[in-house]
């Protein structure tokens, strides 16, 4: 079983192209809740089939909204019962 490494480096890069303004915060945060949305904002294997679900892609990109909108969160020192 591999520790999610990859992914989290992934969704971390992703994460700092859809967020500028965090870009200098990005790499320096290592919770163990911001790591996990950076793992799952990285999975989007929804955006590579074909025939594309639209439904189903439509509500990934609602999720990763919400995932950019806690990290956001994090990054600003917020704090939710959300968060493990």
């Amino acid at each position: 079983m591999t520790s999610g490494r990859p992914l989290i480096r992934a969704g971390r890069a992703r994460l700092r192209l859809a967020l500028p303004r965090y870009r200098d915060k990005l790499p320096s945060a290592h919770r163990l809740a911001f790591q996990s949305l950076c793992r799952v904002y990285e999975v989007d294997e929804l955006r590579k089939e074909v025939p594309c679900r639209e439904e189903l892609l439509a509500e990934f990109e609602d999720l990763c909204r919400s995932i950019e909108a806690a990290a956001v969160a994090m990054l600003e020192g917020k704090t939710s019962d959300r968060w493990f």
